[in-house]
């Protein structure tokens, strides 16, 4: 026992095959929970932002047509095209695919949590577990949506770029490069974590001319540079800014007095709500972009049929509010990702009940106003899917308890009954794995021998906290491209904490010889 705990706080670096070993627990633990979720629910789910993605084959199979929805990018529309020429229906296939490829992605994260510590041994399995039971990671991959691919394309460009030498490999450097293309192509929020990795890139590997570039690794590296640049991109944007700033919106005077004026009325509201705002930010997301004349003011919904005329009129808004207002807009984005991080971990729909009252919700008039949608994509009819709903909503999965254990005792803040201000809306309190994970990043930053690794990781993760957080409203599911490296950095503290009491150790001993 003596030699095998001595064995697992030694320091050093581990192989791939020893890495493999070491998140065997983790992989049994990931593949028990998918099986048990794939028995429940042989189905993937098709949900709100799925028919953006699946239009593209759609469009193809059923029409001869080859269209990608400009608010798409293209990676994940190609990947539902491709899985669903499979004789095997897609709704079956893709939610297979998308687990097998959340168990490579644990095995990814395991590999970047070693080189990030100096006892792999002790860290890795702490780490990967902790990915493998993750309930946001595990409902991502059974949705008709592009999250786990996301994650998985992020993973992979850390874990290559934090291989020691693999811009010193010809094949090394495609591969990364490819990891780039694939992470640039898969959602827009990409960009933010594409740029940071990036720069992770050049904090690593320095100067970029020493390294061994070939025809095919420089084009899939301008390749990635054209699709963070270009693809995915419309007025959206814009409107999800201007929502996130509306409170901070100048009422009077030009540009756009008239556009002003008529939000005047929603900022006076908005500004009621004070530092609160961000609970509510929805409700006017959806307001600002309606056309009606009725929701927020004739003016405004006359300019909501001009979108490149909105788009501009937004950005002058809400660019605005920020450089005039720039503390009050960083209070509000980052109570906005308190609000996510203190939202549940756990999706109501891997109930199978929920899953299929919701299902049919979604799909009931899309699939009434044209009867042979879903014909592709399901395998069956409308009949033969009210008979899998009415025979599928009365399984069970069986470890749903053990997903509700995790999200009780593992979210990364906690919420107060009450607000203490009497507002109406709850406070936030520290919970341990946040705390742990705020406390490795700092400490893998300023005491850690692997300081420019755990820069790797903190550099594209801002970027993405408050890029994302910064437009958008308080969705849990922003956070799932990123949490895992909210675990490695308790690993991180962790190894330091075995450190610190290992050197004691040896200090003690060394005193009490002396003696």
């Amino acid at each position: 026992m003596r030699d095998l705990i001595n064995a697992l706080l030694k320091p050093g670096e581990i192989t791939f095959r020893q890495l493999l070993l070491l998140a065997l627990p983790a992989l049994l633990v990931g593949f028990v929970l998918r099986v048990a979720l794939i028995v429940a629910l042989p189905q993937g789910y098709f949900g709100s932002d799925s028919h953006s993605y699946y239009e593209f084959a759609h469009q193809l199979y059923d029409h001869g047509v080859i269209y990608l929805n400009e608010k798409r990018r293209w990676l994940y529309p190609l990947f539902l095209a491709f899985w669903d020429g499979f004789p095997m229906p897609g709704w079956s296939l893709v939610p297979l695919i998308q687990h097998a490829t959340g168990l490579l992605t644990i095995v990814g994260i395991g590999w970047c949590s070693a080189q990030l510590v100096e006892r792999p041994k002790v860290v890795v399995p702490l780490v990967t577990t902790l990915a493998a039971l993750w309930p946001r990671m595990l409902w991502y991959e059974h949705e008709f949506i592009a999250e786990s691919l996301f994650l998985a394309a992020f993973v992979a460009v850390i874990a290559l770029l934090l291989t020691p030498d693999i811009v010193h490999s010809r094949y090394g450097l495609i591969v990364l490069m490819l990891a780039f293309v694939l992470l640039a192509g898969m959602k827009g929020a990409g960009r933010f974590l594409w740029m940071g990795s990036v720069l992770g890139l050049f904090v690593i590997h320095h100067d970029p001319r020493r390294w061994l570039w070939g025809k095919i690794s420089l084009f899939l590296a301008c390749l990635s540079v054209l699709l963070v640049s270009t693809i995915g991109k419309n007025s959206q944007g814009d409107w999800l800014a201007l929502s996130s700033t509306l409170p901070l919106v100048r009422m009077k005077g030009e540009p756009y007095s008239r556009y002003r004026t008529a939000l005047k009325e929603q900022i006076l509201e908005a500004r009621q709500y004070g530092d609160d705002y961000p609970w509510v930010m929805k409700i006017y997301k959806k307001r600002l972009n309606k056309k009606s004349p009725d929701d927020v003011h004739s003016d405004w919904g006359q300019l909501n049929r001009n979108k490149p005329e909105f788009s501009k009129v937004a950005r002058s808004f809400w660019s605005e509010a920020i450089i005039n207002q720039p503390l009050q807009f960083a209070g509000l984005t980052l109570k906005t990702m308190a609000i996510a991080m203190s939202s549940t971990l756990l999706d109501h729909r891997l109930d199978p009940t929920h899953f299929w009252r919701e299902q049919q919700t979604r799909i009931a008039e899309r699939w009434l106003n044209n009867p042979r949608y879903f014909n592709r994509l399901f395998g069956v009819n409308q009949s033969g899917f009210e008979l899998k709903r009415q025979q599928g909503r009365h399984r069970r999965f069986q470890l749903l308890p053990s997903m509700s254990w995790v999200d009780r005792n593992l979210r990364w803040l906690g919420r107060t009954p009450d607000d203490p201000s009497g507002g109406g809306y709850p406070g936030f309190t520290a919970r341990p794995l946040g705390l742990m994970a705020l406390l490795g990043a700092g400490a893998g930053v300023l005491l850690s021998g692997q300081r420019l690794q755990c820069l790797v990781l903190l550099l594209p993760l801002t970027l993405y906290l408050f890029g994302t957080y910064a437009v958008g409203d308080a969705v849990p599911r922003y956070l799932q491209p990123v949490e895992w490296i909210g675990f490695v950095f308790v690993g991180v503290l962790l190894d330091l904490m075995l450190q610190a009491g290992v050197s004691g150790c040896v200090v003690c001993r060394r005193w009490l010889v002396a003696r």
